[in-house]
């Protein structure tokens, strides 16, 4: 069984604008962004990143061919770093709280 990432970027919240009591938007998480800078990587290239090496399947949904291309770049290159424990920082970012 493979457990799925449903809106794997957060867009899941959009209509209940909960953001806020979650610790925000994921993709403008302080955290996240700090992450994406040190990699070189987009914000969504680490979440998706993030979420894969911890064994999710995740279908990001896009409508730009550039972004389709980077979120692929980061759920299936083997050349791509990846997200160390300390970097993810899980309990900071709270991917695993909630």
């Amino acid at each position: 069984i493979i457990v799925q990432a449903y809106a794997s970027l957060g867009g899941q919240d959009s209509g209940k604008k909960t953001w806020n009591a979650l610790g925000g938007k994921l993709l403008e998480r302080k955290e996240v962004k700090g992450i994406a800078e040190k990699y070189d990587r987009t914000e969504a290239q680490v979440l998706l990143r993030w979420a894969t090496q911890q064994g999710f399947g995740v279908i990001p949904k896009s409508s730009k061919v550039e972004n389709m291309m980077l979120n692929l770049e980061a759920t299936v290159d083997e050349k791509w770093e990846y997200v160390s424990a300390e970097d993810s920082q899980e309990k900071k970012i709270g991917l695993d709280e909630k």
